[in-house]
């Protein structure tokens, strides 16, 4: 089996770099204690929800085992993560992307074993036309290589209508999207049909999250709370994974906790987040808590290179990059971080912002100018600010001769000697908390611009000291 159709395969022994998670959870299995409510937490792309759906998955296993057995009914039916079953429930943002191997997507293209490298080019257009199309909201990556996972950004403008609060996958909605493709480009029509019959499953228990104006929260949070009541449909037990816990609404929130104060016996709930501290102590506190941990960036990079095709080097930046995540490492586009590291570096090397010219070129690259939608101007200025928090916290390691295996930008040690020596450590701290705040703000509705701006000239305060 490819590590990118792995990467696919639900089962615990298919998470990497979760031995003490997966550990317990094979042991509540094993002791038939597993408790009511879970509480999955750790930073954003570790495995937590891939678990969740392996513990689901034993679960509702017709065979009494800490591992799902792959072989009955029931198994079968949750072969990959786009899986549907009627007792897992798995709720989930609708702006979340779908990876998916290339070699699947084409495969159903029609292309396979070495007919797939020359597949490659007419696929890779076919993304295109359906990012022009704004059927996807994100450009698909142009690396060649097809072991390379792909992040779908699907349109839910072009998929789903909403009623009452709840959201649906709208059939004639997605006809009428694909109709004109069918005349302009018979392999786009292709790739496009296919994605949304694939993603038809993972999509059907979608959900908008964190909408304040509306009630979005609350009503999918009271499909829960009736459905919760109904009895298993073929196994023991019934599982409801909420993906993303932190966004739902804090009526949502109230409306929730009697349900996992007392949740029913043959029900489990498992919450996941990479962000505890934004849920509500009360539903914290009605949780058994597991905790993920950062991935090693060895196993990252061992798995960057069978996957996206990379050289040592290349996989062990990404891994370094990625800080942990193996699916921000499989997200990442290397050529766009570096061309983003170096403006980091000239804006800390230069005294670039006494040029009014340049502090305003800063500001526009750091604000996701050019970005076409809120959330893609958001992730934009996260990856600044994290390239930014991961370069100032290198240049602080430097200056204190630390441990250079602790370095990220380890193949930039020269410039960071060089540059260091430009700060004293309290600069250099201050302008790491300067960009701190600004990572916990994205998370509100703030203008990114001003707020880069406003980080701008703090800096250079602080520089001009």
């Amino acid at each position: 089996m490819g590590r990118s159709e792995e990467l696919n395969t639900i089962g615990f022994e298919h998470i990497t770099g979760q031995e003490i998670a997966v550990s317990h959870l094979r042991s509540l299995l094993n002791k038939d204690s597993c408790a009511g409510a879970y509480l999955f937490t750790g930073q954003e792309g570790i495995g937590k929800k891939i678990s969740a759906i392996s513990f689901a998955k034993a679960l509702v296993c017709h065979k009494a085992s800490p591992d799902p057995c792959n072989e009955c009914v029931s198994c079968k039916k949750i072969s990959s993560a786009l899986f549907f079953h009627p007792d897992i429930t798995l709720y989930h943002d609708v702006y979340n992307p779908v990876g998916i191997p290339r070699f699947i997507s084409l495969k159903k293209m029609g292309y396979e074993g070495d007919e797939s490298l020359k597949g490659e080019d007419v696929y890779l257009e076919a993304c295109k036309l359906l990012k022009k199309k704004e059927l996807l909201l994100n450009p698909v990556s142009s690396e060649k290589g097809v072991e390379t996972v792909d992040f779908f950004y699907l349109n839910p403008a072009k998929l789903f209508v909403e009623k009452d609060g709840k959201t649906y996958i709208s059939s004639s909605l997605i006809e009428s999207s694909l109709e004109p493709l069918i005349r302009e480009n018979s392999s786009a029509h292709v790739l496009a049909k296919w994605l949304y019959t694939f993603t038809k499953g993972f999509y059907k228990q979608s959900f908008k999250v964190g909408e304040q104006e509306g009630e979005d929260g609350r009503e999918n949070v009271r499909g829960i709370i009736k459905d919760i009541y109904l009895k298993p449909s073929e196994g023991k037990k019934k599982v409801f994974i909420i993906d993303d816990a932190h966004k739902i609404t804090e009526v949502a929130a109230d409306a929730f906790l009697k349900t996992l104060e007392e949740p029913p016996k043959d029900s489990v709930i498992i919450l996941i987040t990479s962000k505890p501290e934004m849920l509500l102590q009360t539903i914290r506190s009605r949780c058994k808590k597991i905790k993920f941990q950062p991935i090693g960036k060895k196993s990252i990079c061992e798995f960057i290179r069978k996957t996206k095709n990379l050289g040592y080097e290349d996989s062990l930046l990404v891994a370094s990059f990625s800080q942990g995540s193996l699916g921000r490492a499989l997200e990442m586009n290397l050529d766009e971080v570096l061309e983003k590291r170096q403006e980091i570096i000239n804006l800390t090397s230069q005294d670039s912002l006494k040029n009014t010219s340049r502090f305003f070129h800063f500001a526009r690259v750091f604000s996701g100018e050019g970005k076409e939608d809120r959330r893609h101007k958001i992730n934009s200025t996260q990856e600044f600010i994290e390239l930014m928090l991961s370069w100032v916290r290198d240049l602080i390691l430097v200056k204190r001769d630390g441990d250079r295996e602790m370095v990220i930008n380890f193949d930039k040690i020269d410039e960071l000697k060089k540059i260091s020596n430009k700060y004293s450590f309290e600069k250099l701290e201050t302008i790491f908390s300067i960009f701190s705040g600004a990572s916990r703000l994205l998370s509100r509705n703030v203008d990114v611009r001003i707020m880069i701006e406003s980080c701008l000239v703090e800096m250079k305060e602080v520089v001009s000291c």
